[in-house]
Order: C-alpha cells, then structure tokens, then sequence
C-alpha cells in the first residue's frame, strides 16, 4: 500500500504568512504607491497650515484669541507649523540614513556612502534648529556683538547689514551646499534627479530669498507687507509664502529620495561585504530564499 503525498489544504488571505505577504503583489503595490501617498499626505498637511494661517491671522483683530494666532502662525517658532516643519526635516534624515546603510551593504564607493550619511546629519541638525531656533539665536548674539564692537571696526559695521543677521553665518555655507547638493543629486538620482533638484531651488529660494526679502522690510504691517502694484497697495504675506515654500520644498526632496530609496531596496540583491557579511535588508529576496528552502526540505 502507498501513501499519498500529502498536501496542505489552502489557506485563506488572512492566514498567509508573512513570507508570501512580503513577496505578494499587494506588497510591491503598496510599495510602488508609498512615495506618491506619503507626498499627498506631506501637501495636504502643507495646506492646511497655510490656510489656517490665513484664515485665523488674516482675521479683523479680536477675532481669535491670540493664543490660538500664535499656534497656527507660520511667522512664530514652538508652534504646530514649527513641529510640522521639525518633523519634516527627520523623516528627510531617516530617508537619507537609509540610503546610506542600503548603499553600504550593497558594496557601494565609501565616498557615496559618506555623503548620504552627511545628508542624514545636517537634515537632523535643520530639524533641531526648527525647534530650538538655532539661527535666530546666532543672529541675536551677532547683532549684539556688532553692537559692543568699538565703531569701526569690521564687527561694528555689520550693523549696516539690510537683513537678519543669521544669514551672515548660514550663507558662507548655504550657497556651496546647494552647488553640491544639485551635482551630487542630478548624478546619483537618475529618474528622480528633476524633482530632487527642483527641491533645492524652492528650498533655498525660500529659505535664503525670501527670507533676506523678509529681514529687510521687516514687520510693517501685523504679518503681511505692504506691495505696491500700480496705483494700489496690497497686504502681501511674505511669512506665509517663505514657511510654506520651505515645507514644499523639503516634502519634494523627501518624495525624490523615498523613490531612490525603495529603487534601491527592492532592487537587485543586496550582496554581504566583509564590514556587514549578515545583513539582510531587502526583504523580498529574503522572503524568496525562506519559500525555497522549505520547499526543498
């Protein structure tokens, strides 16, 4: 008498294991649409602050409490917008940290790798110095130094300096950062390269420009500024424009490298080097090597 070979009833969806759930086109589903998801997300989360700026600052005076202004202003730090911003600015960090183990693993250049860690680090100090204010306190501390300084001296004349202070420290190193940043993108990027560099301009137009345009002429009119078009003079709000801006721009950057990124991890296998010989970090090569192995045995 021979015994059949014995086969496994089949198994409903719910019962799947987390194998075949990796390895599944749903997965490859989710993870073709996540980057495209996250950014809808990022945007409509970027609206909704500035139309709340809008609709709560731009309110007759008395409107709304000034507490509630303050937490929706996109003019004041420690509010919801600066810990949107804060947030942004880590998830951009963890994206780039995550290029640089992925990048590792797969043997790539030591330089490439650096520079993707070094993305990592200044994306956690911008988003540390969202929330802590960093550059409005180095701008506090040269104006008051230019103001000590014995006049005529090369300290004592930035006080003729048009703009916010902080600019004088950051754009020594703004200007070749975003150099870098469009060569080494439009480089490594490929398909995504456009959008990553498009991210950069808005960023720095934002951060850099806008930000100048904004120390110069100051808070002349509650957050808005007057502008002149004509015979006419509209209440422009250069605030919300350059905050909004910025978020825009770090939302696009992080959509670029999230596409980079799962190109990356779901791409060709990740091959172990002597410096990580047991890392498995693309799972659906991982899941395939498990199926196999239990079918042979």
């Amino acid at each position: 008498m021979t015994n059949s070979p014995q086969t496994d009833p089949p198994r409903s969806p719910d019962s799947a294991s987390w194998v075949e759930l990796i390895d599944g086109p749903a997965a490859r589903e989710f993870i073709a649409a996540f980057p495209r998801r996250l950014l809808t997300l990022t945007l409509l989360i970027i609206g909704s602050l500035a139309t709340l700026h809008a609709v709560i600052t731009w309110a007759p005076a008395g409107t709304f409490h000034p507490l509630m202004m303050r937490f929706v202003d996109l003019d004041y730090e420690s509010n919801l917008p600066t810990w949107f911003s804060s947030f942004e600015w880590m998830v951009l960090a963890l994206v780039c940290a995550a290029n640089a183990v992925v990048l590792h693993c797969r043997a790539r250049a030591r330089v490439t790798v650096g520079v993707w860690s070094l993305l990592a680090c200044g994306a956690t100090f911008l988003s540390v110095d969202e929330v802590a204010v960093l550059h409005e306190r180095l701008g506090t501390i040269l104006e008051e130094a230019a103001r000590a300084a014995p006049a005529g001296s090369t300290l004592h004349a930035l006080l003729g300096f048009p703009s916010y202070y902080w600019i004088l420290a950051y754009l020594p190193i703004a200007i070749p950062a975003a150099v870098f940043l469009i060569g080494f993108m439009w480089r490594e990027l490929g398909p995504d390269r456009r959008i990553a560099t498009l991210s950069v301009f808005v960023f720095f137009y934002a951060a850099i420009g806008l930000d100048a345009i904004e120390g110069h002429f100051g808070n002349s009119a509650g957050d808005r500024l007057p502008l002149q078009i004509g015979d006419r003079v509209y209440a422009f709000d250069i605030f919300q424009l350059e905050e909004t801006l910025e978020m825009l721009g770090v939302a696009l950057c992080t959509y670029a490298l999230t596409c980079y990124l799962l190109r990356q991890f779901v791409g060709e296998p990740i091959r172990a080097t002597r410096s990580a010989p047991v890392v498995a970090l693309n799972f659906v090569d991982e899941a395939r090597a498990i199926r196999r192995a239990g079918e042979i045995s």
